[in-house]
């Protein structure tokens, strides 16, 4: 039950216990512990809705708002908060969805400040899977993000041919 163990230094030497259950065999007990408490068909379980719906949640880096970017004529040296969730119902900038306690769990972007250094026009990302934050860099032409099921808008008139 107990191993001796004699300890030797120079000027000291000390003779201790060390009980079994601390050294070795503690792993291997901890391995039984969480095999005894793993219900046995743990594994089977599914989620059929994973399947039905094919998307993360929630996703990497936003929801998808729209699929085409949003021109904004900036002003110099004004501040614009650019809405890095996607469920902000002010697109493209920033009215605090994200901060709703029922929601918080599924938002992964978060704002992006962005303070303008001249007039010019700038292309605001909707799509939010831009990898140049808040900047439209394309990422809207994926396949993906096309066919792309817009939760928040109702979209009456399509204009694409099939």
């Amino acid at each position: 039950m107990f191993q001796w163990v004699q300890v030797a230094q120079p000027a000291l030497r000390l003779v201790g216990v060390i009980p079994r259950s601390l050294s070795l065999s503690a792993p291997s007990s901890a391995k039984r512990w969480t095999k005894k408490t793993r219900i046995p068909f743990e594994d089977q379980f599914h989620n059929p809705v994973n399947e039905v719906y094919g998307h993360r949640i929630p996703p990497d880096k936003g929801h998808v708002y729209d699929n085409k970017p949003f021109k904004v004529a900036v002003q110099k040296h004004r501040v614009y908060t650019w809405c890095g969730c996607g469920l902000s119902h002010s697109q493209p900038f920033c009215d605090d969805s994200h901060r709703n306690r029922y929601i918080q769990g599924m938002v992964q972007g978060g704002p992006v400040k962005y303070v303008a250094t001249e007039d010019k026009d700038v292309w605001f990302c909707n799509c939010k899977q831009t990898a140049h934050r808040p900047f439209c860099d394309g990422s809207h032409r994926a396949q993906e993000i096309q066919e792309a099921h817009l939760e928040g808008k109702v979209l009456i008139f399509n204009p694409k041919r099939s």
